[in-house]
């Protein structure tokens, strides 16, 4: 496994931004179904690329989760906007 720190700034090469995005996409859901799985939480993620498809994953799918949540009935809700320079804000 690489244990290089990655630079946090933006890929100017599309071929290997689109690399780098594909490789991260791959981990981001493996890791959304880990936490469904192991915590027996409901997880949706929806990404826009840089090439503008949209890709999504869900446990157990994001249509029950994203229901959920355009209803927002009695449903305890938590969202975390991350920003590139990896500040994050927290909304409940």
């Amino acid at each position: 496994m690489d244990s290089r720190k990655t630079p946090n700034a933006r890929i100017e090469n599309e071929t290997r931004q689109q690399v780098t995005f594909s490789e991260r996409r791959t981990k981001l859901f493996k890791k959304v179904c880990e936490i469904g799985t192991l915590c027996g939480a409901e997880t949706a993620v929806v990404i826009n690329s840089p090439a503008g498809k949209l890709h999504s994953f869900g446990y157990p799918n994001v249509e029950t989760v994203a229901h959920k949540f355009l209803n927002l009935k009695n449903i305890n809700v938590s969202i975390v906007i991350a920003w590139p320079t990896s500040q994050e804000v927290l909304i409940e």
